[in-house]
């Protein structure tokens, strides 16, 4: 039987696109509403109300997971999730993600503001925060969350 072509989306042939679940393995995903607009795929502070709400990491922000790609987002806005979208947040689970850097598989996961991505972290505690996957930055690559407040955000 011939191998079918994959699909291509989004200019190419990348296993998903940032912010998708990367598999059906346990995950939490918890509801919060977007302040000020956030993309999809990046990670997430709590925003002035910190029990609803959630804004895009700052440098040295902590934070409370990756937001989840979302069929029904706005792709057409000037954010994915605009100011006061439901805003799925992935606080433990596997994800794509865009690097920001060279990263390999097993590498320790921090997300750099300036590269726009995420970036091979410098932690030396076993947080469980990991790169799956190896890429280049602008790659679409895989990283398991175990314990988001451990992801340096710079």
């Amino acid at each position: 039987m011939a191998q079918t072509k994959p699909m291509e989306w989004y200019g190419g042939n990348a296993p998903g696109v940032p912010g998708m679940r990367s598999n059906a393995t346990v995950e939490t995903v918890r509801s919060f509403a977007a302040e000020d607009g956030v993309e999809a795929g990046v990670p997430v502070v709590r925003g002035t109300a910190p029990d609803k709400q959630v804004k895009a990491a700052a440098a040295s922000g902590v934070p409370v997971g990756v937001t989840v790609w979302d069929p029904a987002g706005d792709e057409e806005g000037d954010a994915y999730y605009p100011d006061g979208y439901a805003v799925p947040v992935m606080t433990e689970g596997d994800i794509w993600v865009t690097a920001g850097g060279d990263v390999a598989a097993g590498d320790a996961v921090a997300y750099d503001t300036s590269a726009g991505g995420f970036t091979k972290g410098t932690e030396s505690t076993a947080s469980g925060n990991m790169f799956l996957t190896a890429g280049a930055k602008g790659d679409i690559v895989e990283i398991h969350i175990q314990n988001p407040a451990l992801i340096v955000v710079s």
